[in-house]
């Protein structure tokens, strides 16, 4: 959340940068392409691809993790 851009408010600090290096495109990762990156990895993330759900208006996310409350769908 702290990577994620906020229109509506002024930027009074420098977004926050996952570590390692982005899915590569050659090959379909198995599971979700972000598990090795993710702070909130679940052993499902790594074996299964989330669904992508509406989380807001206009608003779409892909993880086993809630967005609004953190706990494991």
């Amino acid at each position: 959340r702290a990577a994620l851009p906020r229109v509506a408010q002024r930027r009074s600090r420098r977004l926050t940068s996952r570590a390692g290096a982005p899915p590569t495109l050659l090959t379909k990762p198995v599971g979700c392409p972000f598990a090795p990156r993710c702070e909130s990895v679940l052993a499902r993330c790594r074996a299964e691809r989330p669904p992508l759900l509406a989380v807001g208006p206009n608003h779409k996310a892909a993880c086993w993790v809630d967005v609004n409350t953190g706990e494991p769908r």
